[in-house]
Formats: C-alpha cells, sequence, structure tokens
C-alpha cells in the first residue's frame, strides 16, 4: 500500500487514548476519552481548552511521565519537556554543575554539554552566578537558568507547557524568539500549551482543542482558536427593553483578519421598534485572554448623541489604521440611552490581526500596555 509523505513522516500518533483515574471510593475521573491524532514531523501545534480539558495530561502521555489507561501514545525521535522548569536541579550544586547534571540525565557526553556551556551561559545571562549554588539565586534566574539549559539539548520533539512567562520582558522576548527559531527551522515538532492565544498564534501552525478529555476539533490554529473563543465567550445579547430587537456587528472581511496598520470598517446593524433618541454606542476591544484594549465611542468625534430611526439602522466605524500587534481580539457592544443599558452584547465581531514582523513593530499596541486610542469614525446609515 502506497503511503503519503504526512503518513510517513510522523513523529507523534496518538491512537484512542483514554486515560482515568480510579479512587477508593470507586469513583472515577475521566481525564482523557478516546483521543486520536497524528503530528508530522516539523509541524507546531497547540493544545487548547479550559481548565480540566486534558491539555497538561495529554503533554504527559507524550512526554511518557504517564501510561494511557487504553490505547497508545507513540513518538518517534528524542523528546524533551519544558514541563516543569529545573525538575532535576540541585540547591546545593552551582549552576555551571546543574547543567553538566541536567545534560548527563539528557543522555549527553561530557564534551558534548562543554560545548553548549558557552551558549547556554549567554542565553541565561546570569553572569557571575553561574558559578554559584542555585540556593543563592532568586527565582526569576532559577528559571533563566532552567529554561536556557532545557532548550539546549539536542531534541527531535519539543513539549511546552504554561512556562513562556520566564524572567523579565527582555528574556521573554528572547526566549519567544528562540522558540520561533526553533520552529522555522522545519526540522524540529513543537507542542504548545498555553492559555496565552496571541503567543500560541505567533508559534504554532495547528491546534487542538480538548474539552472534556475529547477532541472537539483539529486544524488550522486560526481557525480552531477563533471557534474555541466564540464557545467561551457568553455571546447572548442583554435586552433591558424591547425598543432594540436584534443587533448584528461584522467587519468588511469575510474572514475578519487584518494586517497591523491595514484599515478596517466594522459593521452596525441594529434593528428597532421605534425611534431612539440620545443614544450612546459604546464598543469595548479585547484580546484572546479577555483583556481590555481599547474603545470606539461615537462620542470620541463628536459631542452629539445618536438617533436612530424605526426599523433598520446600519452604523459604520471606520478605523484608518488597525495599529494592533498579532493575535485574535473580539469586540463587545453596548448601547445607552438617558443613562440607561438598552442592550449589551458580550462577545461579537472576532477578528485577528497578523503581521510576520510584529518583533520589530513600534507604535503598536501590545497586551502589556492597554488604553491605546485608535482612531474611528462613526457614520449612520453609509448607505443611504
Amino acid at each position: 500500500m502506497h503511503l503519503s509523505a504526512s503518513e510517513k513522516n510522523w513523529v507523534i500518533r496518538a491512537e484512542r487514548v483514554r486515560k482515568f483515574y480510579e479512587f477508593d471510593d470507586r469513583s472515577r475521573l475521566d481525564a482523557l476519552s478516546d483521543v486520536s491524532f497524528t503530528l508530522p514531523e516539523g509541524s507546531s501545534t497547540a493544545l487548547i481548552g479550559g481548565n480540566g480539558s486534558g491539555k497538561s495530561t495529554l503533554l504527559k502521555l507524550i512526554a511518557g511521565i504517564l501510561q494511557p489507561s487504553e490505547g497508545r501514545v507513540i513518538t518517534r525521535g528524542r523528546v524533551a519537556s519544558l514541563l516543569d522548569l529545573g525538575a532535576g536541579f540541585h540547591p546545593e550544586l552551582t549552576g555551571r554543575e546543574n547543567i553538566f547534571f541536567y545534560g548527563r540525565l539528557q543522555g549527553l557526553s561530557e564534551d558534548e554539554i562543554r560545548n553548549l556551556l558557552p551558549e547556554i551561559k549567554a542565553f541565561a545571562d546570569i553572569g557571575e552566578f553561574t558559578e554559584r549554588p542555585l540556593k543563592y539565586y532568586s527565582h526569576g534566574m532559577y528559571l533563566r537558568l532552567a529554561f536556557a539549559t532545557a532548550i539546549h539539548m539536542p531534541f527531535d520533539i519539543l513539549l511546552i507547557d504554561e512556562i513562556l512567562a520566564v524572567g523579565d520582558a527582555a528574556f521573554q522576548q528572547r526566549s519567544i524568539e528562540r522558540l520561533r527559531a526553533v520552529r522555522s527551522g522545519g526540522e524540529k515538532t513543537l507542542v504548545v500549551v498555553s492559555h496565552q492565544m496571541n503567543l500560541l498564534g505567533q508559534l504554532c501552525d495547528q491546534a487542538i482543542w480538548l474539552s472534556k478529555g475529547k477532541v472537539v476539533e483539529m486544524g488550522p490554529i486560526d481557525n480552531v482558536v477563533t471557534n474555541y473563543l466564540q464557545s467561551e465567550q457568553t455571546k447572548t445579547g442583554y435586552i433591558k427593553n424591547g425598543c432594540i430587537t436584534d443587533v448584528s456587528c461584522i467587519w468588511d472581511r469575510e474572514a475578519a483578519t487584518y494586517i497591523t496598520g491595514e484599515e478596517a470598517n466594522l459593521i452596525l446593524k441594529i434593528q428597532t421598534t421605534q425611534v431612539i433618541t440620545g443614544l450612546q454606542i459604546r464598543i469595548n476591544l479585547f484580546d484572546a485572554n479577555s483583556t481590555f484594549i481599547t474603545h470606539l465611542d461615537a462620542g470620541f468625534e463628536s459631542d452629539t448623541l445618536m438617533s436612530l430611526k424605526k426599523g433598520l439602522n446600519t452604523i459604520q466605524i471606520h478605523i484608518p489604521r488597525l495599529t494592533l500587534f498579532p493575535g485574535n481580539y473580539f469586540c463587545r457592544v453596548s448601547m445607552y440611552a438617558n443613562d440607561q443599558l438598552l442592550y449589551r452584547q458580550m462577545a461579537t465581531a472576532f477578528f485577528q490581526v497578523k503581521n510576520q514582523d510584529w518583533l520589530k513593530m513600534i507604535n503598536a499596541h501590545t497586551t502589556l500596555r492597554t488604553g491605546v486610542y485608535l482612531k474611528h469614525y462613526f457614520k449612520i446609515n453609509p448607505e443611504s
């Protein structure tokens, strides 16, 4: 039988994997149920899902730390795990001694470790503390050395579980750049667990969405993350009274994907049962972690409140330059009149910003700095 390239070049395969725990009271916890997938060589995959969905359990099964209750997980090549930074380090040993100790645990010879030592020391950037016992390290220094040591070890498959917030901002940036370089080489396979959806979009090509131990969806990361975020957000509109009966909020592109700095238009269609005067519309923008970014408000461009006619009203919000860092975002729409909330849609108009040169960007929003102002213009009934 002829095999396709993807079938021949796989490095991780899960076949009907189940993992459950049985307790003394005869109850059972199903951590994973009937999970199957194949990951090809050189792929980068995000595992996403809520707390308790089975992401970390699956990583530990791939790493060989846990064994499945049913089914099997097969890997090809050397597996490195960034699951618990510093595991195996000893506080009485110096940084240098711990590097050698960790390397020997990974099966490297002393000569191989000695060749890696300059790169590890330069990356960790802890200076003279490399020659001092770990018990004198700050927590940040400990994590820097642990990450630098682990990421420089030889591997074919790298497993990462929520450890990317390591050290200060400069070291975090260097760590992300290192992982991007590993990914761009095309030979190493990455599997990453994180709740930082913006970061996953930079490191991974595809995603597996887990919920209650089962695979909900697997595919291109942009599609899977968008579907996951939409499922997580409350999309039901709140209606105080019946004067606003329906609201749709969509972007001017079907895929709602933009490059940093491009112009964008958000279209609001509002169905009313009567004339509404003194209306204030506020649209809040949030990132994938539900961190507030900014808001769009007609009051920024005009001191007068808006009025809506009875029936269908169309409002266009024009953004000349969408200066946001790459990532996934969504909108929250609220409408007020006479200081009363008339309508609210908690999460709608999901969109994505892309930029391959994001590390070089300046004057753009980052989730480390909220409250950015996006120039924007409201225009009511643009089609009339």
